[in-house]
């Protein structure tokens, strides 16, 4: 019975979990609850006191904000988006930034399954011959650890632009997991990769067995 080709294993498994991460990202996206912010103020307008809540639901690709002010009068509703107005609530950088990382960590991640799949597709001999296995091996390894190094820097971004009130969604931190358990799944591929494919260029055709005198 044959084995299963462990290289093959590892590559779909860094592959899922590479998909899982994108569709956790998008996901969130949709709901548009990366990340929440809510901020709270008190003051006074002609003399009369009112409370302000913004809620801002910060995403990769927008952030929206609804500000509801309520006085003894009753209450007033703004809401808007980070793109089209400005509000002093949060940082619009540190939203900027983050966004811009959010979308750096889903290209890396489209990087390794494309590399993941040309190096499965691409004929050993190939490879061999042009010398890709090291060369693509190194390539994956960098862009899952550039994934996860852009999704921790985004964590920490936002950790220390938004202290009060902030809380980051479930599927921000799955994500980061399953970046994670990709990056060590293509290590794992690149272990395998380099050895299986350095072993198979340097075996013997054949066994040779020694004559009698």
């Amino acid at each position: 019975m044959p084995k299963p080709d462990v290289t093959v294993i590892l590559t779909i498994t860094g592959v899922l979990f590479s998909f899982i991460t994108i569709g956790l990202l998008v996901t969130s996206q949709i709901k548009q609850n990366w990340i929440s912010y809510t901020f709270a103020s008190a003051g006074t307008v002609g003399g009369v006191p009112f409370t302000a809540i913004t809620n801002a639901d910060i995403g990769i690709w927008e952030t929206s904000f609804i500000i509801v002010a309520t006085t003894a009068f009753g209450s007033t509703t703004t809401t808007d988006t980070l793109d089209s107005a400005t509000t002093d609530y949060f940082s619009e950088d540190a939203v900027k930034l983050c966004r811009a990382l959010g979308i750096l960590a889903t290209v890396s991640t489209f990087a390794t399954i494309v590399l993941a799949i040309v190096t499965l597709v691409i004929p050993k001999e190939t490879i061999l011959r042009l010398g890709l296995s090291t060369k693509t091996s190194i390539a994956i390894l960098c862009t899952n650890g550039f994934t996860v190094f852009t999704a921790m820097l985004a964590l920490i971004v936002v950790r220390r632009q938004f202290k009060d009130g902030m809380s980051i969604d479930t599927s921000f931190y799955i994500a980061i997991a399953a970046d994670i358990i990709s990056a060590f799944a293509f290590g794992m591929f690149i272990t395998t990769f380099i050895i299986t494919r350095q072993h198979s260029k340097g075996a013997p055709t054949a066994n040779v067995l020694p004559l009698d005198d």
